[in-house]
């Protein structure tokens, strides 16, 4: 982080051009630079589809849209006419004079920071605050951003706030600062209205809140809708005897989860606006949703969670609920999560397959669900990122091409399996030929296999010459690798060790009687 803090502020603007969920990830900080400058204003820049979520913020001044949507891609922000409109709008944001701005965005691609840097720069703003990774050229205080998952994005967030001179403990855990949204009385009024309607009397039985879609962005995250009708069904009135409220928009599949649920839910999609919703929700006893804003919705009301992860990282976007509050559930398939990873974005539409939602089983979420409207802590912690387990000691890789290889000879890879066998996890070995080394470079999901694996072995004469000439060029002080691995000759000596320890060999996959004739 740049050394020296800003000087006392007296207009503020903070950039956040995302959904609703992003979106909220920021009040924290924004309440902590109110806080920290109450004289100053703070103005916020948005989307219009949703600052909804800000309008009733007492600690926000004025809400600035821009429907950054339409710049997205390079040949849609070449239209002349949207460029007109922009260049209107630039010069209405120079001339409200800013001199901080917060910009709360990762620079993940070359375009965006781009785009970013000329709308920072536009402002004439002498303080220009956010996270950079490289390409953060036109910010005057940086924080180094340590790419997605390494922390949760609120206390990212509230560390950029502390950059602007806020004083805030980014090291506490995140729900101790979760998201703002402030309720009007008809907010209430109407939250009331839709779940009581005719009485406004509370009802004497839990009530359950089921969130079917992902926002409009990604629908890899969703969960399949049959699992969330047998799910309403388990935990609904002719089972555990809750109330079934249907959340979101009519785009998330709302009407389609009700037609399954029939008469023992009541459909809300489409029929609230965010302070609305927010209202509903703190009328709930638990929400059961797949990744989204409608999360971070419900942390900001306090109501407690199973939240879906798949395709993208928990460790950035888990609700900011205390742990009594809040269960994550997760396949942990080692692809997973596959959106949003290191520095870039990864596959954020996650793969055909949607593998790590699809493994998600119905007994989880209700185990989790029945945990914590039971007022229990959920059993377990979320798995790990990966299946693949980590070992102490292993060499130091040989990277080619952005891909992980272990010097390990034939004998070496038999000693490890012997220190992975009994200990208790799951680990992933991969043989590695030249072709894996190129489905790596254009498949983001393959890579990220290679990068989790415990052990990634050469399978290949040409990776020996290619980490031979890398060293001999000086571009790498690594080991050479010092033999070909190969998974054809080292499955016979695998189950020649594995007899000689009384070691259990299973054979999984590829057509019937293919494992049999294998054994």
């Amino acid at each position: 982080m740049t050394s020296d803090p800003p000087s006392k502020p007296d207009r503020i603007l903070a950039v956040k051009l995302a959904d609703v969920g992003d979106l909220l990830l920021i009040t924290p900080a924004l309440r902590a630079l109110h806080h920290a400058y109450p004289a100053a204003k703070l103005d916020v820049l948005a989307t219009p589809r949703s600052a909804g979520a800000l309008q009733n913020l007492s600690f926000i001044d004025e809400l600035l849209l821009l429907d950054k949507y339409q710049f997205d891609h390079l040949l849609q922000s070449l239209h002349p006419a949207r460029w007109g409109n922009l260049i209107g709008f630039a010069r209405q944001l120079r001339a409200r004079r800013y001199d901080t701005v917060l910009l709360f965005h990762h620079l993940s691609l070359r375009f965006g920071a781009l785009k970013h840097g000329a709308l920072m720069l536009v402002t004439g703003a002498p303080r220009r605050v956010g996270l950079d990774n490289g390409r953060g050229w036109f910010l005057s205080h940086r924080i180094a951003d340590p790419g997605f998952g390494a922390r949760p994005e609120l206390e990212l967030w509230l560390e950029l706030a502390a950059a602007a001179g806020a004083s805030v403990d980014a090291s506490a855990p995140p729900y101790h600062e979760r998201p703002a949204i402030e309720l009007t009385d008809m907010d209430t009024d109407r939250a009331a209205e839709l779940l009581f309607p005719g009485t406004g009397a509370l009802a004497d039985r839990p009530i359950v809140a089921l969130h079917p879609g992902s926002g409009g962005y990604s629908t890899a995250r969703r969960w399949e809708l049959e699992k969330f009708v047998q799910l309403g069904r388990h935990l609904g009135p002719e089972g555990l005897g809750a109330r079934i409220i249907i959340v979101g928009t009519l785009a998330d599949g709302t009407e389609e989860l009700a037609a399954g649920l029939g008469e023992c839910s009541v459909n809300l999609g489409g029929r609230t606006t965010v302070p609305q919703l927010a209202a509903v929700l703190a009328r709930c006893d638990l929400l059961v949703g797949a990744d989204s804003g409608v999360q971070h919705v419900a942390s900001a009301v306090g109501t407690p969670t199973v939240a879906l992860f798949g395709p993208t990282n928990h460790r950035a976007w888990a609700p900011a609920l205390p742990p009594a509050k809040l269960a994550i559930v997760r396949a942990g398939s080692a692809c997973s999560p596959c959106a949003y990873t290191h520095l870039g974005l990864g596959t954020p539409s996650g793969c055909p397959e949607r593998t790590c939602m699809a493994m998600i089983t119905v007994e989880q979420v209700v185990a989790a669900s029945e945990s914590i409207l039971a007022g229990k802590a959920p059993a377990g912690e979320a798995p790990e990122l990966s299946d693949s387990g980590s070992v102490d000691g292993l060499p130091t890789t040989v990277s080619i091409l952005g891909v992980p290889l272990h010097p390990i000879t034939f004998e070496g890879l038999l000693d490890w399996i012997g220190r992975m066998v009994g200990a208790g996890h799951a680990y992933q070995i991969a043989t590695v030929n030249p072709e894996f080394i190129m489905i790596a470079r254009r498949d983001a999901v393959f890579r990220l296999v290679l990068e989790r694996a415990t052990l990634c072995l050469a399978d290949g004469i040409g990776l020996l010459w290619a980490a031979k000439w890398l060293n001999r060029a000086g571009r790498g002080t690594e080991p050479a690798l010092p033999e070909r691995v190969t998974g054809s000759d080292g499955v016979p000596l695998i189950a020649e060790r594995a007899a000689e320890k009384g070691w259990r060999v299973f054979l999984l996959g590829a057509a019937p009687g293919v494992a049999q004739r294998t054994a």
